[in-house]
């Protein structure tokens, strides 16, 4: 497998440069993202919800109109994703916002990876939960930086 097949796939990219020269790559000419595709699943009857904050399930009637299901759903959807925003259990939907989740949880990675006790690291990063950090940050190094090129 080529390098560049490889780095483009691991990094979500479709194009880019060749020329080391290059500083800044322009956009759609030497540099290009793939396409980030969202994922909905579906749960089969008598299947739970996982418990985990960043997910909710909702129901609708399919003998109903689904324009304004889908009108309340997207409200909901909004409303829990800002609360969950401001408690600081969700990264932000842009670059910025997220900046402080993420350094959080470099933080806590690094100090995982040290030997640091979960007691010591909840006590240094001022964590609430810091089983759900981690495994927010494990996430996140594994697969989830990707969605980085979903955000604003």
């Amino acid at each position: 497998m080529l390098i560049e097949c490889w780095m483009g796939a691991k990094w979500g990219l479709a194009k880019f440069p060749i020329d080391p020269e290059v500083v800044r790559p322009t956009p759609g000419l030497e540099l290009d993202w793939r396409a980030q595709s969202v994922e909905v699943a579906q749960l089969l009857p008598g299947e739970e919800v996982s418990q985990s904050p960043e997910k909710m399930a909702l129901v609708f009637d399919l003998d109903l109109p689904l324009a304004p299901q889908l009108d309340q759903a997207r409200i909901r959807l909004i409303g829990r994703q800002r609360a969950l925003e401001k408690s600081g259990r969700l990264a932000g939907r842009c670059v910025r916002a997220s900046a402080p989740a993420w350094t959080r949880w470099l933080r806590l990675l690094d100090g995982a990876a040290d030997g640091a006790s979960m007691h010591e690291l909840a006590r240094v990063l001022q964590l609430g939960d810091p089983d759900a950090e981690l495994d927010h940050a494990r996430r996140m190094s594994a697969s989830g930086y990707r969605r980085i090129l979903l955000m604003d």
